[in-house]
């Protein structure tokens, strides 16, 4: 299985930020950055943290990563602590 591109979102709504390979990058960098690293077989794999990052965030980096031809975007959120 190939290893999975992937890319880390976090918030406060004001100010939530992308890295990918530790760098923080905007969202037109995440289409730049991800479009050669789609290959056949391989997806994008989000990680994020629930208690600060907003909806938006995380919609607009899985629909960027879809817009550069991901067809398989993972997602994994770790929840507030009073969630659980």
């Amino acid at each position: 299985m190939a290893v999975p591109f992937n890319v880390i979102i976090r918030g406060p709504a004001t100010s939530c930020s992308i890295e990918v390979d530790g760098r923080k990058v905007t969202m037109e960098e995440l289409l730049a950055i991800a479009r050669p690293e789609v290959r056949s077989g391989r997806r994008a794999h989000v990680d994020s943290d629930m208690k600060e990052t907003p909806y938006r965030c995380l919609g607009g980096a899985i629909y960027t990563l879809q817009m550069a031809g991901f067809k398989d975007v993972g997602f994994v959120a770790e929840l507030p602590s009073n969630k659980r």
